[in-house]
């Protein structure tokens, strides 16, 4: 996940992004849905053997973090591959 946050600042420091930019970054959104595809898998396992409720809620907040953290990915990536010109209607 460091390292999607690091390309995707790299990315948006960039005066102008080529095609090949732009398909990086699709690129790398499928990836962030893989990665926390397996972060969920994992925290899910886990859930299953925490026993105590405060254990559950430290691993639920964990999960939300997670969460939030790929949703603010994922709408700096949707910035950086959107057409760069509006269209006159």
């Amino acid at each position: 996940m460091k390292l999607l946050e690091r390309r995707t600042a790299e990315l948006e420091a960039k005066e102008t992004l080529t095609t090949a930019d732009r398909q990086s970054a699709l690129r790398m959104t499928k990836l962030l849905s893989d990665v926390s595809a397996d972060f969920k898998n994992y925290h899910f396992a886990i859930v299953d053997q925490i026993k105590d409720e405060d254990g559950a809620k430290a691993e639920q907040d964990r999960l939300d973090d997670h969460q939030l953290k790929v949703m603010l990915l994922i709408d700096r990536l949707g910035e950086l591959v959107e057409v760069p010109y509006k269209l006159n209607l």
